[in-house]
């Protein structure tokens, strides 16, 4: 199984978390498990860490211009062809962009906080 987590929004959320990554690794310890994380610190944290196989990073320019940026479309291109089964974000503060992303990353499942975001209801 393989999963990417999506954790943008910083580092005590992400040591928040740290409990619930540990306890799916020990449920599922034959899975692979991803991080997209923003730049500021959270990937050093991540550095060697049992429970982590790849950390990818998503600099703050590339957020700010997510769909127009050759360098967030490879991003992007490169996740989709990891073929996720799951595609987790950890923190309900990343909002609509968030939501976004979890979108345009393809994952068999999607596991999010709900968001009432009606200019979306039409996308699909």
């Amino acid at each position: 199984m393989k999963v990417l987590i999506i954790a943008l929004s910083g580092i005590g959320n992400l040591i928040m978390a740290f409990p619930m990554i540990n306890e799916f690794k020990k449920k599922y310890p034959d899975s692979e498990v991803n991080f997209l994380v923003s730049p500021r610190g959270t990937k050093e944290l991540l550095d060697g860490q049992d429970f982590v196989n790849n950390i990818f990073t998503l600099d703050s320019e590339l957020i700010l211009d997510l769909f127009l940026k050759n360098k967030s479309k490879k991003l992007i291109s490169q996740l989709n062809g990891d073929n996720y089964d799951h595609t987790i974000t950890i923190y309900p503060s990343q909002g609509i962009f968030s939501a976004i992303l979890m979108k345009l990353i393809n994952s068999k499942n999607r596991i999010q906080h709900k968001y009432n975001f009606k200019v979306f209801k039409d996308i699909g």
